[in-house]
């Protein structure tokens, strides 16, 4: 028997348990991209963050609490950035989860992540 990973679905109540089980670490990517796709129907974000003028957010994104988003930098979504996460400038976040505390660097690309 091979051991299985699980993940708590956020629609799971006392009565009833969603899950999503995962053998492969690529399955854990393909259960994300479903969970953001599902979960993130709307842009929100904290008055709290920080983003340059020149920095574009486009699709459903949750931005939380003292994230700093600079120059340049183009979030696509569905897209879920932690709390003090910090976006370089002329990078390139889309489809990807972003734990609290994340810095990404200049000018990269993140794209299908999970970083926690």
């Amino acid at each position: 028997m091979n051991p299985y990973n699980t993940i708590v679905g956020s629609n799971s109540t006392k009565s009833t348990l969603e899950s999503f089980k995962f053998q492969h670490p690529w399955e854990f990517l393909d259960i994300t991209q479903e969970l953001l796709k599902f979960e993130i129907k709307a842009t929100t974000i904290s008055n709290k963050a920080t983003f340059a003028k020149t920095a574009i957010i486009e699709g459903p994104c949750v931005i939380e609490d003292h994230v700093v988003i600079d120059d340049f930098a183009k979030i696509k979504g569905p897209v879920y950035i932690g709390e003090g996460s910090f976006i370089g400038m002329g990078s390139l976040i889309r489809n990807s989860m972003l734990g609290h505390k994340t810095n990404i660097g200049f000018n990269c690309e993140i794209g299908k992540s999970y970083f926690a």
